[in-house]
């Protein structure tokens, strides 16, 4: 499992922040992932479908629904992105039909559990 920690961001970038847990079983094609917004919003792990890995790098993407500030729902696309060697780690996210996105730098450990 990753444990991965990402700095808080500007106002209204929360999105990319805090706490990312990922977890894989060995050699499987989908991963369990949690964070605070996850569980706030569904109580439980998701989903997340491994786009790459090796021993040099992990890479997996996820996608939810989020109601915005205008009380819109929209489809978020994530990607954590682990740069093994040295632990440091991008997390992105997307609100897909729309044109921006954000984006944040931070560190995984490897851990038990």
């Amino acid at each position: 499992m990753w444990d991965c920690r990402f700095p808080d961001k500007a106002q209204g970038q929360n999105i990319v922040t805090g706490q990312v847990l990922i977890r894989q079983e060995a050699g499987a094609a989908e991963a369990s992932v949690n964070s605070p917004l996850i569980e706030a919003l569904h109580g439980k792990p998701i989903a997340a479908r491994i786009m790459i890995d090796k021993p040099e790098q992990f890479l997996a993407g996820w996608e939810f629904k989020l109601k915005n500030a205008r009380n819109q729902h929209t489809r978020m696309k994530y990607r954590l992105n682990i740069v093994r060697g040295g632990a440091q780690a991008s997390l992105s996210a997307q609100p897909l039909g729309y044109d921006n996105s954000f984006s944040n730098s931070g560190r995984c450990t490897k851990v038990q559990g």
